[in-house]
């Protein structure tokens, strides 16, 4: 049997290591690309500014805070204004647990605002030379008050050395005032207290007089109506010749009902003695001459009483004008009672309402110089100029990389 010869043919097995590019390979290699020069002069000079920025303001606080500053003391007194007025209470006081304020935590503020404001300064200004005592030449330059500055400027110093603090949840009043020597601090806070104490007094005079003052004009009034009514009724009285009218047209028809009932005796007389006697008879005569007196008597009262035309003195005219007096002085003196009530109603109002200033913790000579401190005050001005400088290089950055500077 013939061998079959074989077809399949050997095929060499590729190296996998990569072989180089003969043009890659002859290619020249480039060098990287050095840094642009914006770039290394960029990098010099961010320890100069960091320096000039940062280091310089450092070392001037350093050097004044360290060796140029001068002490200050700090007097601290505490006081409440206080009312016998209670607290209001809400429905979140209630929930929250904090109480209400009362009416006197307004008059707190506005001394708290006293205190800071001009009046206060020109208040102590008359007290003592304000100016020199905190421009005393042992203080440093840059703490001292000018004593030719305007009182504008002088105002914003002593802001600068008084602080007040209100607690609203206590209602207390912290003072602090600063000066360049401990008698000094202490004689300034004892004139603040003195001139809000006197401030508070003003404002709760003021409120009394407000409140008391139209009850007052309400009094007046009704004083007055009183006065003229009873001057009228006087003159009444005076020009009629009659203490009561009133009782005199009683006593009046007293006497008209007693005339008529006479009258009426004397005609039944007669109309008796006419039955067996002549007409001419004297004691006819004499009946009938009463009796006529007596018609014209009645005539006359009631004419009084009435007013017949003629009668000037007429007693119904006289009884109407002396109860319409009557009751203008009635309503008069209840008006005049009402006034005198609601007026020792807002007296007691007014004492309830009352307001004063209780100084509980007084100033106490300082012994240490707690003003100014030095260390924050240097930490502080290292901080705000690092971040300060941090955000002006970050600018200077994003501006020069936006505008695409080289």
């Amino acid at each position: 049997m013939n061998a079959i010869p074989s077809k399949i043919r050997t095929v060499p097995r590729e190296d996998p290591t990569p072989r180089p590019d003969p043009e890659i390979a002859s290619a020249p290699i480039t060098p990287p690309a050095p840094a642009p020069v914006a770039n290394r002069e960029r990098r010099r000079l961010a320890p100069w500014s960091a320096a000039l920025c940062v280091g310089l303001p450092t070392l001037l606080a350093l050097i004044y805070y360290g060796a140029l500053a001068s002490d200050q003391y700090v007097a601290e007194a505490r006081f409440a204004v206080r009312g016998s007025e209670a607290a209001a209470t809400d429905m979140l006081g209630v929930l929250t647990g904090v109480p209400g304020h009362a009416a006197s935590a307004g008059d707190a503020m506005i001394v708290q605002d006293y205190i800071r404001s001009r009046e206060v300064v020109d208040e102590l200004s008359r007290r003592f030379d304000l100016r020199a005592l905190y421009a005393r030449p042992d203080a440093d330059w840059l703490a001292r008050l000018n004593p030719d500055d305007p009182i504008e400027d002088v105002v914003l110093y002593w802001r600068g050395m008084v602080d007040v603090a209100f607690d609203n949840l206590s209602g207390i009043t912290t003072l602090r005032v600063a000066a360049f020597r401990p008698d000094d601090a202490v004689a300034v806070a004892n004139a603040v207290l003195e001139t809000s104490e006197t401030l508070v007094n003003g404002l709760s005079e003021r409120a009394r007089k407000d409140a008391v003052a139209f009850a007052e004009s309400q009094v007046a009034d009704a004083e007055t109506r009183l006065t003229a009514a009873r001057e009228a009724l006087t003159s009444f009285r005076d020009r009629r010749q009659a203490i009561d009218p009133a009782r005199s047209a009683e006593a009046r028809l007293t006497i008209l009902s007693g005339l008529e009932g006479e009258l009426a005796k004397s005609e039944a007389e007669l109309s008796a003695m006419k039955a067996f006697m002549r007409s001419t008879a004297s004691a006819v005569v004499s009946l009938e001459n009463r009796i006529a007196a007596l018609k014209r008597q009645i005539t006359e009262e009631r004419g009084k009483l009435a007013g017949d035309p003629g009668q000037t003195d007429v007693m119904s005219g006289m009884v109407a004008d002396y109860e319409r007096l009557m009751m203008e002085r009635e309503f008069a003196e209840k008006a005049y009672v009402s006034a005198l009530g609601s007026l020792e109603g807002a007296r007691a109002e007014a004492v309830r309402k009352q307001r004063y200033l209780a100084s509980f913790v007084q100033p106490h000579l300082p012994e240490d110089a707690v003003r100014p401190r030095r260390l924050i005050s240097i930490l502080t001005v290292f901080f705000g100029a690092l971040i300060a400088w941090g955000i002006g290089a970050l600018g200077v950055a994003a501006v020069k990389d936006h505008a695409g500077w080289a």
